[in-house]
């Protein structure tokens, strides 16, 4: 068990809310920028030609040093404490997030967007390992669904922000990243330091706690894989959503944004459907659900199909995540649940990261519509290794129960 390490009386609504907003402020690395690239490009091309490569990592360099910083992130979690981790990271996502705003050159800019991905694994860690400190059974199954829907609707209200502030020049929407600074006054007095209560296990310290290996490997495994998937929809939609209608960048935008309120919706549901199943039932039927929406948007030949498919694939996806870090949450020994967080946040951008790479091949040889029927078919077998897998588990415990008695 946890208890703060202060006496400050602590309200568990207030914290659960401090700890959602600041996972929605995780989102913003690359959604709160997006807008403003293709001014960034014609205002950079001016002085250097060819610089519009170096403005789309931007967008995507933060993702590379979130995997890369995630783990050392977990590991201070540890040693350190997780408030200390979460109101620093408060201060330096405000602070290198906006710098932006002030520098003039594209390779400084760079650098304060490295920056930001590292500030950016601490804050994502922190927040999800104090989730699963300070909440237990099922009120933790919704806090960790809330996680995932205020992480959808972040995405989706600070791209609307971007697009109204980029109306003024490139460099206002880095001023989002200043909300930040208001967070800190209530991460200081709302969360308490997670401390273990003397007991029993007070003779287990970090070093000493096994690690459930298996458990790592699978859900960080499929984390990695839902990702290249996950972000096929804003990297390869948008330009189906504009081969189907002609050349209307209206539905470039709204089939992304269709998608993230689908996922935000069963990231909410997400505690109700725990009721009924375990987290290794629900991963397949994320993986089936993604199957299906994924299949249906590589069959589209008209807009209202692609919609259709992108909200199927969508309920799936809200709970993906959500599913993954409960599952490995709750087989996790306390005193390392930083590092396997660090862990799976690594998995999680990794994938990010490298998803336009791993796809393009198929993009290649046969297009976007290819590239998510070839998606669909991957995502499906994933599903049924898991259904196959549930069974098989299932199957061995009920053997093992019905050979207990006659054992003894």
């Amino acid at each position: 068990m946890i208890h703060a390490n202060d006496d400050t009386p602590h309200s568990k609504g207030l914290l659960a809310l401090t700890l959602l907003m600041c996972s929605a402020l995780t989102i913003m690395a690359g959604a709160a920028v997006a807008p403003a690239l293709p001014s960034m490009a014609e205002h950079f091309d001016r002085e250097r030609p060819g610089a519009t490569l170096l403005v789309r990592l931007i967008l995507t360099l933060p993702a590379l040093f979130i995997a890369l910083g995630a783990p050392f992130m977990g590991i201070l979690l540890d040693k350190f404490g997780r408030k200390r981790i979460l109101v620093c990271s408060l201060l330096a996502f405000g602070i290198f997030g906006g710098m932006a705003f002030l520098l003039a050159s594209l390779e400084a800019i760079l650098v304060s967007r490295a920056a930001l991905g590292i500030v950016v694994a601490g804050l994502m860690t922190s927040c999800s390992t104090l989730i699963g400190d300070h909440f237990e059974g099922s009120e933790r199954d919704r806090i960790i669904g809330l996680q995932g829907a205020f992480m959808s609707f972040g995405g989706v209200g600070f791209i609307l922000a971007s697009t109204f502030l980029v109306r003024f020049g490139w460099r206002e929407p880095f001023l989002i990243y200043l909300v930040a600074f208001a967070l800190v006054p209530l991460a200081v007095w709302a969360v308490p330091e997670p401390v273990r209560q003397p007991g029993p296990s007070i003779g287990t310290d970090v070093e000493g706690a096994p690690l459930p290996w298996a458990t790592i490997l699978v859900t960080c495994g499929l984390s990695f894989l839902g990702m290249v998937f996950f972000y096929m929809i804003p990297v390869q939609l948008p330009f189906l959503a504009n081969d189907l209608t002609g050349g209307q960048t209206l539905h470039s935008g709204l089939v992304v944004a269709t998608s993230s309120v689908l996922g935000a919706f069963s990231a909410t549901q997400y505690h109700r459907l725990r009721r009924r199943l375990d987290v290794k039932a629900v991963a397949a039927l994320v993986f089936i659900l993604m199957a299906a929406g994924y299949s249906i948007v590589g069959l589209s030949d008209n807009i209202g199909l692609l919609y259709a498919g992108v909200a199927t694939g969508g309920l799936g996806l809200g709970m993906l995540m959500p599913n993954l870090a409960l599952w490995l949450m709750s087989e996790t020994p306390e005193a390392i649940r930083g590092r396997v967080v660090g862990a799976l946040t690594t998995s999680v951008f990794l994938g990010q990261f490298l998803s336009p790479l791993i796809v393009e091949p198929a993009v290649r040889e046969g297009g976007v519509s290819f590239s998510f029927r070839v998606a669909g078919a991957a995502l499906l077998a994933l599903g049924i290794v898991l259904i196959a897998g549930n069974a098989l588990a299932a199957k061995r415990q009920l053997i093992g129960t019905a050979e207990g008695p006659s054992a003894r």
